[in-house]
């Protein structure tokens, strides 16, 4: 073999072996979607549970708020 078809050989196997390395060990497009979106379900379970406090103290609010008006 020329020195040319081993060097054009060594560069396929350098570029094929970097090509196929781009592939291994990594998660597709839908698996990181849904690693996120189940990462924002979590956050919002903690946002669910603060929210429930708040919405009782908003309705002791406008019962009270709907007692002093009718009481003016």
């Amino acid at each position: 073999m020329s020195i040319i078809k081993k060097i054009s050989l060594a560069i396929l196997l350098v570029a094929g072996v970097f090509s196929l390395t781009g592939c291994l060990d990594k998660q597709s497009p839908e698996e990181k979607m849904f690693d996120e979106l189940e990462k924002v379900v979590s956050i919002e379970k903690v946002f669910e549970d603060q929210q429930d406090p708040l919405v009782d103290l908003e309705k002791k609010k406008k019962r009270y708020m709907n007692k002093l008006f009718l009481l003016v």
